[in-house]
């Protein structure tokens, strides 16, 4: 299966209804507490984008890194020192111990980090994918670091139909601009924080979740594409195929899932899975080839 990390305030799933998705969670390690025995979250969004990202990719395997105790650690001018540190052992943990494919990080910051920038560049020559969250402050802000660089894809938030979300940052010519829901979108909660399983919520650090989970659902069928025709491939386009699994091969996936919409990159993925036309894995995979032999 896909593996997923999630680095975020940590997990605590309802029970029920999440019962089924706590089988899921094979690995998790607490930054903030060090306590890696108790899954906890004080303050619920680390839940609510665990459980989205498990409903997105049914059978990916996830791991939670806790790097935040509380919401407003996720966002600001900079990280404090020990969220630094939080943050840069959580990637390389995901990376080196774990071997994870997808790295999915719902926070930004106004300035960069160095040795946080160094630990994303290590996890993209080891070819993990990473997302991260665009920002929530529409037109007052850019886009937050580290969603700006070039080692991460940048994900934005819209309505349920494409409509750009009041909170998203503008677009940039020649960036990320990918766009997908992340406006008022229904995922589990901690019953401890008292407003029930389930709550809505909006943000860019919605929509990178289900990013992710696009993401390790084009890796599964992938893998299970050149599992059952490995006959039939040369070395040459298994060496094609595979380039799917690094940053720059998943951003011409999403480009071709995505129509532009206000000056954003709509990712659809039916509109890749050709959903109205009638699925056939052969001829998306024959596209997602041909994608990835011209443009990588």
């Amino acid at each position: 299966p896909v593996k997923i990390a999630i680095l975020d305030t940590g997990v605590d799933l309802p029970k029920p209804p999440c019962d089924k998705f706590q089988d899921r969670i094979a690995g998790y390690k607490d930054w903030v507490d060090l306590d890696d025995t108790i899954q906890q979250d004080l303050d619920g969004h680390g839940t609510h984008s665990t459980a989205l990202l498990m409903k997105v990719a049914p059978n990916a395997t996830i791991y939670i890194e806790r790097v935040f105790k509380h919401g407003d650690h996720r966002k600001g001018m900079i990280p404090k020192q020990e969220i630094n540190q939080n943050i840069e052992k959580a990637i390389r943990h995901a990376v080196d111990v774990w071997n994870v494919d997808i790295i999915t990080m719902s926070f930004g910051f106004d300035e960069s980090v160095s040795s946080i920038d160094k630990a994303i560049c290590y996890a993209k020559q080891k070819d993990t994918i990473l997302l991260s969250a665009a920002s929530n402050e529409g037109g007052n802000a850019d886009v937050s670091w580290p969603a700006r660089m070039d080692e991460v894809i940048c994900i934005h938030a819209s309505d349920g139909v494409g409509n750009k979300a009041k909170f998203t940052p503008d677009s940039h010519r020649n960036k990320d601009n990918f766009i997908i829901l992340g406006e008022d979108v229904m995922s589990s909660w901690p019953m401890h924080l008292n407003q029930g399983h389930e709550v809505r919520k909006s943000g860019t650090s919605c929509a990178t979740p289900i990013a992710a989970g696009i993401a390790a659902i084009m890796l599964e069928l992938a893998g299970l594409h050149l599992y059952r025709n490995s006959a039939s491939f040369s070395i040459d386009e298994v060496e094609h195929f595979w380039k799917l699994k690094t940053i720059v091969g998943m951003r011409e996936v999403f480009a071709l899932m995505a129509g532009e919409r206000d000056t954003y990159d709509y990712i659809r993925p039916w509109r890749l899975l050709q959903a109205k036309k009638g699925y056939k894995m052969d001829s998306v995979m024959d596209m997602i080839l041909q994608r990835l032999r011209d443009r990588t």
